[in-house]
């Protein structure tokens, strides 16, 4: 049998190996570009795939992001749920207020899916559930949003100051 130190040195090694070989497997592949141009790549990208990891790669800056996500929200003229979905959630992740405009409309789109990220992401910046769902009625959907909408316009300047802009 061995010493207990150098047991002990023998376990200390193995635990270290294992933690390197865990950091290794599990470490991010690195920062994503910065905002500014994640918007244009969502905007204006080759792809669907470039497109969409922009919005994805988006989400990284969280409330960094606020301005650029909700630019390339507004600019986003496409219905592509695979490029639509994270972007909303970037949006959502930003708390970026002034996309609420846009999310309101995308709360109408044909998808459920889109519909219901939107929705999600305007009560999250709101601070409040306004109770629409993305599969209920139309009449439904419409009365919720409605209420959102006239809720939105009499709190501006509250989410201003709860979400400021760096400009």
């Amino acid at each position: 049998m061995l010493p207990k130190n150098v047991q002990y040195v023998a376990l200390a090694v193995g635990v270290l190996i294992l933690a390197v070989i865990l950091a290794v497997s599990f470490w991010p592949e690195g920062v994503p570009d910065p905002p500014d141009v994640l918007q244009e790549r969502i905007v204006s990208g080759d792809s669907v795939e470039q497109r969409s990891q922009a919005a994805r790669d988006m989400m990284y800056y969280g409330e960094e992001a606020r301005g650029y996500a909700g630019e390339a929200l507004t600019r986003y003229e496409r219905s592509e749920p695979e490029v639509l979905v994270p972007l909303v959630q970037s949006v959502q992740k930003a708390r970026d207020w002034r996309s609420i405009p846009r999310l309101f409309e995308l709360m109408e789109h044909p998808d459920p899916l889109i519909r219901g990220k939107a929705g999600a992401a305007a009560s999250k910046i709101m601070g409040a559930d306004y109770f629409f769902r993305a599969n209920d009625p139309p009449e439904k959907r419409a009365e919720a949003l409605t209420l959102m909408k006239e809720i939105y316009r009499n709190m501006g300047p509250e989410l201003q100051r709860c979400y400021p802009y760096k400009e």
